[in-house]
């Protein structure tokens, strides 16, 4: 029975003298650097470019493109001594376990607040200064158009919210609202701070 080469990878432990460079004749479309001595390594695909080379990560040409030979070069001040893995499809390497707590810190907060009724024909502030704010969400509950903007927001003057709409601002400015519904209108406003 013949092998698909679709179907194998093969797994190349090699040693690169300082300067020097190693020419794999394989075919491919991924490379995985598995383990090294060092970082300062360089690979290319076929005569192609030669790139940073790290630890850890695939290499892995478009769909449907493959390479005939790849190529690594030692640029570190003393012998490289790696496992590189080449072949088709997926590869995987499962040997890394995490164990312990795992703690994800930030500063980000979601501030949220109940809807605000704005009057008829008035700028109004739904949200003051805040050095804090990183961005301001303001959406549109009602059934006309309204304005977003400073203290001077209008009719004519502002950032315009359709009816559902949603404005995300990256400011720590007052903001100000307006509309013309000929009677008050609801609207959302939420903040995101640091």
């Amino acid at each position: 029975m013949a092998v698909n080469p679709k179907d194998v990878f093969h797994v190349y432990n090699l040693a690169i003298g300082v300067g020097q460079e190693e020419v794999i004749n394989t075919v491919g479309e991924f490379v995985y650097f598995q383990v090294a001595s060092t970082t300062a390594l360089k690979l290319g695909f076929d005569d192609g470019v030669l790139q940073s080379f790290e630890q850890g990560l695939v290499y892995k040409l478009p769909s449907g493109e493959r390479f005939d030979r790849f190529r690594i070069r030692n640029e570190s001040g003393s012998t490289a001594t790696l496992e590189v893995v080449s072949g088709f499809g997926d590869y995987g390497d499962n040997r890394v376990v995490l164990t312990g707590g795992v703690s994800v810190s930030g500063t980000d907060s979601f501030v949220t607040a109940a809807d605000q009724s704005i009057p008829n024909t008035t700028a109004t502030s739904v949200l003051a200064y805040n050095a804090d704010r990183r961005q301001a969400i303001i959406q549109n509950h009602g059934a006309v158009d309204l304005r977003v903007g400073d203290s001077n927001v209008s009719a004519s003057r502002g950032i315009k919210v359709a009816p559902g709409g949603t404005v995300i601002l990256d400011t720590k400015a007052q903001i100000y609202v307006y509309h013309a519904a000929g009677a008050a209108m609801d609207v959302g406003v939420q903040g995101l701070e640091n």
